[in-house]
């Protein structure tokens, strides 16, 4: 099984690699400038998380590891996690009603800003959703 992981891992960081290099050396006209940063990005990041999933189990002791693993499911430190995003998430709603006006002021086109709006209203939509399923649950 580690093997396997190693091995898409790997394969992983090969991909990140290949997609950089397409995105910053092969496409490089005019026309194709998002795409070659989409790619610059996605390889940036595909890379990073691939090497660094190969080297953890050299870093970490496997006593360290279980004791990581242990804190990452305590109840304590998962209810100070759930309370951390329960607050950023009532935070992000000054920042949306901000963004929003923001955009409203200086008259951006219309199109991206019903993709704003649309994503604050998703982001309600699937709270109110967790919400009800919680409360069914519990």
């Amino acid at each position: 099984m580690m093997k396997t992981k190693n091995i898409i891992y790997l394969a992983g960081a090969i991909l990140g690699i290949g997609l950089f290099f397409i995105g910053a050396f092969v496409l490089q006209s005019n026309e194709q400038r998002i795409f070659s940063g989409l790619l610059i990005g996605v390889g940036s990041g595909l890379f990073g998380l691939s090497v660094s999933q190969l080297l953890l189990p050299h870093l970490v002791s496997p006593k360290q590891q279980r004791r990581i693993e242990i804190e990452a499911q305590d109840e304590r430190n998962v209810t100070i996690n759930n309370y951390a995003k329960a607050r950023s998430f009532d935070g992000m709603d000054v920042v949306y009603v901000v963004l929003i006006a923001s955009l409203i002021l200086m008259g951006i086109e219309r199109m991206i800003l019903f993709m704003v709006i649309g994503a604050y209203i998703i982001r309600w939509i699937l709270y109110l959703f967790y919400l009800n399923k919680l409360h069914k649950e519990m």
